[in-house]
């Protein structure tokens, strides 16, 4: 699955793994080692605060949030989604269904002027086996350049 999403396999026309990545795709969900969920895409769903993740948004890109934090607080706020649990931020995973809906709902429709509005839902690909809140949870962080310091 790695290879496959690290190869852009699934940017087709249909974006999805067709051929033997589907059989194997496949295979790992029935062996409960992949979980495949359509999501919003935004990078460091298990790992960034919410507003980081929206800030750092480039592809796709949100008019007035994306390379903007204030405007990315600003419109968590305008969707009455309160960017913190307590003292803490929260993460793209920590949002309620309803929250979840509303910043899908809001961010398709401060993108109503672009080509594609709705190219902020994906395909999300998931590791059953690794901890909530990991960057090992979510495939597509994996594909990423380690930076050593």
């Amino acid at each position: 699955m790695i290879g496959a999403l690290g190869d852009a396999q699934d940017k087709n026309s249909k974006r999805e793994l067709i051929g033997l990545n589907e059989i194997i795709m496949v295979d790992a969900i029935n062996a409960n080692y992949l979980k495949v969920d359509r999501d919003l895409t935004f990078f460091g769903r298990e790992t960034r605060p919410i507003h980081k993740a929206l800030e750092y948004c480039s592809d796709p890109f949100i008019p007035g949030v994306s390379g903007s934090e204030s405007g990315a607080i600003q419109f968590l706020q305008q969707l009455g989604i309160d960017p913190k649990i307590g003292n803490s931020w929260k993460k793209i995973n920590d949002l309620t269904d309803e929250e979840r809906q509303k910043l899908v709902a809001g961010t398709i429709m401060r993108r109503v002027s672009e080509k594609k509005p709705e190219d902020v839902l994906g395909t999300i690909y998931t590791l059953s086996a690794e901890k909530l809140g990991t960057p090992t949870k979510d495939v597509r962080v994996l594909l990423q350049p380690i930076l050593i310091v």
